[in-house]
């Protein structure tokens, strides 16, 4: 991540687990034709999201735009594409309150 964006730009890896120990809602009935379901509370994957924060004082379209062109495609249906300050007319219109930081989805791997 380019450096002078990192208080603007924060990388987050989730690890995705399938059910948890002891919740009874994950286990797999026997005979119910879902075959064999991974072991309760297993890493089955992982998620790559952004933090992307509002009211740091640099452009989050500039910090974006340095990390990834992926990352900017993503961002740029939020922040639209002229590069401006703001949220994108249709981000606005979908959301009541367009303000503050944005949790940007990016990749999703599961085993």
């Amino acid at each position: 991540m380019p450096y002078n964006y990192e208080d603007t730009l924060e990388p987050w890896r989730v690890a995705v687990t399938y059910g948890a120990a002891g919740d009874e809602e994950w286990e797999v009935v026997e005979g119910d034709g879902g075959g064999r379901a991974p072991a309760a509370d297993s890493k089955i994957g992982h998620l790559i999201l952004w933090r992307l924060r509002d009211y740091t004082g640099d452009n989050r379209w500039e910090a974006v735009d340095a990390e990834s062109g992926d990352l900017e495609v993503i961002v740029s249906a939020v922040l639209g594409r002229s590069g401006r300050t703001g949220y994108s007319a249709a981000f606005e219109k979908a959301v009541t309150h367009p303000v503050g930081d944005l949790l940007i989805l990016d990749r999703v791997s599961l085993d």
